[in-house]
């Protein structure tokens, strides 16, 4: 059920019974938001750290930002997948992605997945969290990687932000880098944590917050304040409304509090 794809982003190994799959043959494309933001941030030469790769869509076009003399580290903990990863940075022929076979998160140590059955017809890879019964692979905290300058971190790994945020703490306070967040409320909830607590942990990290309200709005652009200046350049290319998050805290409202897979609600602003 592997077969090769064209789309806006380049080629791409891919399994043509998974989600992302289904979308790159009917569409050509996924989340164009992301490009549009990204080309605004992202420089030739800059540092960019793709957390939760899946098959590396993301990390292809980072790479086409960042150029030859740009590198990107692209994280994927799933067995398969990274390999998957590893083919499309092959098949795209972009040397200056650089993949690991592992988690982010607070401690460095060992992980289980979610067991997945790749050959299900209905198969969502990429929303395998940290469970049991899938791939064992090793966790990192990304503060052990002792990085320089790291300009921007796409961040989709299902759940575990804030424990991210944990083991990253010395490179954020250090780099300020400009950051793509996923909140799934869900995912949260299954590590402890929620939304709302996500979103005042990184305000209080001294951030502004952008929600991008497309069809699933659960993309957050995430900006140091000192550089909140610039989110209007950065959104000039969006074309799907946005909501802007600033202040000292926020309350989230669950616009369905009771249902196992509520994403995101709606939020209030405490300046």
């Amino acid at each position: 059920m592997t077969t090769v794809v064209t789309a806006k982003a380049g080629r791409f190994l891919i399994f043509a019974n998974d989600a992302l799959g289904k979308v790159l043959l009917a569409k050509g494309d996924f989340e164009p938001h992301f490009l549009q933001i990204a080309r605004q941030v992202v420089r030739p030469g800059d540092l960019c750290l793709d957390l939760g790769a899946n098959l590396g869509y993301h990390s292809v076009t980072l790479a086409r930002l960042t150029g030859p003399d740009g590198v990107v580290l692209a994280f994927e903990p799933q067995r398969l997948i990274f390999q998957q990863l590893c083919g499309n940075a092959f098949l795209n022929d972009l040397r200056n992605i650089h993949v690991f076979n592992a988690a982010v998160g607070a401690v460095d140590g060992m992980v289980s997945m979610d067991a997945v059955d790749y050959d299900h017809g209905q198969v969502n890879i990429g929303g395998t969290k940290v469970g049991q019964g899938g791939d064992t692979a090793a966790m990192m905290r990304l503060d052990s990687l002792k990085l320089e300058a790291v300009k921007f971190i796409k961040l989709d790994i299902q759940g575990c932000e804030e424990s991210f945020l944990t083991g990253a703490a010395a490179t954020i306070a250090k780099s300020r880098p400009v950051l793509f967040v996923e909140i799934e409320e869900y995912l949260l909830r299954c590590f402890g944590s929620g939304s709302e607590q996500l979103i005042n942990r990184l305000l209080a990290l001294d951030y502004v917050l952008v929600r991008i309200l497309n069809d699933y709005p659960c993309d957050h652009l995430a900006v140091p304040a000192e550089h909140a200046h610039l989110i209007p350049r950065y959104l000039q290319d969006l074309d799907c409304p946005h909501a802007l998050i600033k202040g000292r805290s926020a309350r989230v409202r669950m616009d369905h509090p009771a249902h196992p897979t509520a994403i995101y609600g709606t939020h209030e602003v405490i300046p």
